[in-house]
């Protein structure tokens, strides 16, 4: 008898969230989060929790199923198949995000290692160690964005390019460097840069 009225109450309560009651669907989330939770963090593994909160990821599960659910879009008879079904989406999350960290991680290798290794040839040793102790201390100063627009310049990339590829305008691109090369200028940088 217990395992019908689980089913049953599935059932209602999901036809309370899709008839709107937001009181059904916290408790919907609330029955499965503590599942999810364990899932997320189990998946993460040690290399992505630094990067990645298993609460904001569930989080995303939610944001992904809610619409679903209220529009009653999924035929679910057991509560099972809504933890399975979660769990499907925190796995391709996961997935994702890994795929986007090993992408990141590698590109800002390659990227660092081309722009210290930038040099002009009538640099000496001397100059050329300034400006990468110059350019080490401006990477630890500035945001992301401006780090990338940087390492992209300092790989030969033009503001027409570095834009389309970071999605500003060419003009944007231009007054951000000006701005970086300030910088770079007051930490003791290379006046040619």
């Amino acid at each position: 008898m217990a395992e019908s009225a689980v089913p049953d109450d599935l059932e209602s309560l999901l036809g309370r969230v899709q008839a709107g009651d937001d009181a059904a669907l916290a408790e919907l989330l609330q029955r499965y989060e503590v599942r999810l939770r364990t899932a997320a963090r189990v998946l993460l593994g040690p290399l992505l929790r630094p990067h990645l909160d298993s609460l904001d990821l569930v989080q995303s599960v939610h944001r992904v199923l809610l619409p679903g659910l209220r529009a009653g879009q999924y035929e679910l008879t057991d509560p099972e198949q809504l933890v399975s079904l979660a769990v499907t989406v925190l796995r391709r999350k996961v997935a994702d995000s890994w795929r986007k960290l090993q992408t990141h991680q590698k590109w800002a290798a390659q990227s660092s290692e081309a722009a210290l290794a930038t040099q002009r040839p009538d640099d000496d040793p001397a100059r050329l160690a300034q400006f990468r102790d110059s350019l080490e201390k401006l990477f630890a100063q500035v945001n992301e964005a401006d780090r990338r627009l940087l390492e992209l310049y300092l790989v030969g990339w033009g503001s027409a390019d570095i834009g389309a590829k970071v999605g500003y305008s060419d003009h944007v691109v231009r007054a951000r460097l000006s701005k970086l090369r300030l910088k770079l200028a007051e930490l003791g940088g290379p006046d040619w840069f």
